[in-house]
């Protein structure tokens, strides 16, 4: 999913991103340590909210995301582009085999389809995560963000998808 919304973030500010779903894009993408390090990269403006709760996490970050522009959330276990639309915020869903477009994101999008949670922990004892907000503008001309979506290219004969676009 992190992939899937970092190439999307890629082609909107015109670069050329292939299918990214497998290979070392999984285990690089998938790492919330990468992400963090993209939302840090110089140029970029995001914000990086550490809490116990995703719901407290994710709200605090969609006060902060302006009218009309899309954003990468990462929180909970998934990542999509989000946008706060005037009447309510939506999420990108890219994964559908069959409903793919922005949807209408809630309490139960978080829930559900993010995975998130009031608390984490590990080992019985209560932890603080990370959430990411990303503004997908600022990642319009980075050259840091460039290298790292040529590094998630597939050639064409190794993509996992079909002609239409959903996964094989």
């Amino acid at each position: 999913c992190s992939s899937l919304a970092l190439a999307y973030a890629g082609n909107k500010s015109g670069y050329i991103v292939l299918d990214f779903r497998s290979g070392a894009s999984i285990s690089i993408f998938a790492k919330r340590s990468t992400i963090l390090e993209i939302a840090q990269l110089p140029g970029i403006k995001s914000t990086i909210l550490t809490e116990y709760n995703d719901f407290t996490a994710v709200n605090k970050l969609l006060k902060t995301a302006e009218e009309g522009k899309e954003y990468y959330l990462c929180a909970g276990r998934h990542a999509a582009i989000i946008k706060n639309s005037g009447k309510g915020f939506e999420y990108l869903e890219f994964q559908s085999s069959s409903d793919n477009g922005f949807k209408s994101f809630s309490e139960t999008t978080l829930k559900h389809r993010f995975g998130c949670q009031e608390r984490h922990t590990r080992k019985g004892k209560k932890m603080q995560v990370n959430h990411i907000l990303i503004d997908v503008e600022s990642l319009h001309g980075n050259e840091e963000f460039e290298k790292i979506l040529g590094f998630i290219n597939t050639s064409e004969t190794s993509q996992v998808k079909g002609a239409a676009g959903s996964v094989k």
